[in-house]
């Protein structure tokens, strides 16, 4: 098993033992998914631009839909590590490191969102107490890999589309792969590869994304007022 492989097993497991810690402890469960409510809208607010720009939207989508949010991620993930040793063989490199990336983000992201849960005041998540949880928790090194991540990804999911065969092989294994059960597996990698598909542009994607999400941790941990709201220098080029 190559080293890539080995993280991947590894960011599974680790992503499992926490869901299941969460699940135990139901009441910052509820809040972590509450949280994640919360920031889900406030990234459609961040991204409202791009995501009504055709060119964009569907990646956008990807994110909020596949990536992040109050979703349950749990089924895709079994199937993944349930089919893993047949999948590391016919995957190209480029293909497991975005694997690889899409389960590091996931790991690092509930984590952080685990954290900032437990610093929430109990009542309604708003701006002013999530800055002041957000402080609290710190970790600006875990925030800072967490935006490489997301720009990372961004870029190589369009780099995939150099391999137009992998597109060609995803259509075709869908009916065997849901016959398998693998069908949340096989859905959330031809969505992946399609909704990149249609980024013409993906280096201005990639660099809208870190300016504003490295301009809003600086507003964050700096204790800002109004550290969502963003000047016109922050639109895509």
């Amino acid at each position: 098993m190559s080293t890539t492989s080995q993280t991947i097993v590894s960011h599974l497991e680790r992503k499992e033992a926490l869901a299941a810690a969460l699940a135990r402890d139901s009441e910052l469960g509820e809040r972590v998914r509450q949280l994640q409510e919360w920031q889900a809208r406030r990234l459609a607010t961040t991204y409202e631009d791009l995501l009504a720009e055709s060119t964009y939207s569907a990646a956008l989508r990807f994110f909020l839909t596949d990536l992040y949010g109050p979703h349950d991620f749990s089924p895709r993930n079994r199937e993944l590590r349930r089919a893993w040793h047949s999948m590391e063989r016919a995957l190209p490199d480029a293909a497991l490191h975005v694997l690889c990336d899409a389960l590091e983000l996931e790991l690092l992201t509930l984590q952080l969102d685990a954290a900032l849960a437990r610093a929430l005041p109990s009542e309604c998540i708003e701006t002013e107490s999530y800055s002041v949880a957000y402080r609290a928790v710190g970790r600006g090194q875990d925030r800072n890999r967490q935006i490489v991540l997301i720009v990372g990804l961004a870029r190589r999911l369009s780099g995939l589309m150099r391999h137009a065969w992998i597109g060609k092989m995803l259509r075709l294994a869908r009916g065997p792969a849901r016959a398998a059960g693998l069908g949340s597996l096989q859905g959330f990698l031809e969505r992946g590869f399609e909704a990149f598909r249609g980024v013409s542009d993906p280096q201005t994607l990639a660099a809208t994304i870190e300016l504003r999400e490295r301009t809003i941790m600086r507003k964050l941990l700096n204790g800002e007022r109004d550290p969502f709201v963003l000047d016109s220098s922050h639109a895509i080029a």
